[in-house]
């Protein structure tokens, strides 16, 4: 984007870090070859959805790497290649960065939720984090010990923070969006990790709703489902 903005630059810059995305996807990387199909998948034939089903259309984010997931248990293989440009848009604003990692942490239980098999620990840090956010200022009142604990993982956040804003100064010398990274690296963290707990607070709401015997069919996070015209322009 030759009109984005520093704090657009900044949002791309981050999601190329490991500490802005997934350590696991291929999106960025520059080696052609034949991949894993769970995040890097964005054009199929039509014989591979005949195979495998088509989009589930009660996730509102992460419905790709589902069907990508699927598609991994049918045996078959995505090949990469960086000359095939995928053009992404930023979201124009942390509000709607917010917004954007909230779905996606949404998506994530969700997928859990139906593929059980998908779970990893890195996926669900952000959602530690969140809640030793808030748990650490309790805690810290009770102990000193605790206190100090809570002090020490606050700095070594900063200290990954720091070390990654230093990694991406140095590679992109973009002095403007740099400034900004911080911010963004935080308001990434704290919506995958609010979209995490909402979802799985909705979840035993409803398992608990169902255990009375009522027999409501609502989804959780439904009022999410209308996205904003900025984030249906931009890449999910």
């Amino acid at each position: 984007m030759s009109d984005a903005t520093p704090l657009q630059r900044a949002i791309a810059a981050a999601r190329l870090s490991r500490l802005g995305h997934q350590p696991d996807s291929h999106i960025y990387s520059a080696v052609e070859g034949f991949v894993p199909p769970q995040s890097v998948a964005v054009a199929y034939r039509r014989s591979v959805f005949e195979r495998v089903g088509l989009f589930d259309e009660s996730f509102d984010a992460c419905e790709d790497v589902e069907l990508n997931h699927r598609v991994a248990q049918a045996g078959l293989r995505c090949y990469f290649t960086p000359r095939v440009a995928v053009h992404y848009y930023p979201r124009s604003s942390l509000t709607g960065l917010f917004r954007q990692m909230m779905r996606y942490g949404v998506g994530r239980v969700r997928l859990l939720r139906k593929h059980p098999e998908t779970f990893t620990l890195p996926i669900f840090v952000p959602a530690a984090f969140l809640l030793g956010l808030i748990a650490g200022p309790v805690l810290a009142w009770f102990s000193t010990w605790l206190g100090m604990v809570y002090a020490a993982a606050l700095g070594l956040y900063a200290l990954l923070v720091g070390l990654a804003c230093s990694s991406t100064a140095r590679r992109t010398a973009d002095l403007r969006a740099c400034a900004w990274l911080p911010l963004v690296l935080v308001t990434i963290h704290l919506g995958a990790g609010a979209g995490i707990v909402r979802e799985w607070v909705m979840g035993w709401r409803k398992a608990l709703t169902s255990r009375r015997g009522d027999t409501v069919e609502t989804l959780p996070f439904q009022g999410r489902l209308t996205v904003p015209a900025e984030e249906r322009r931009a890449a999910a």
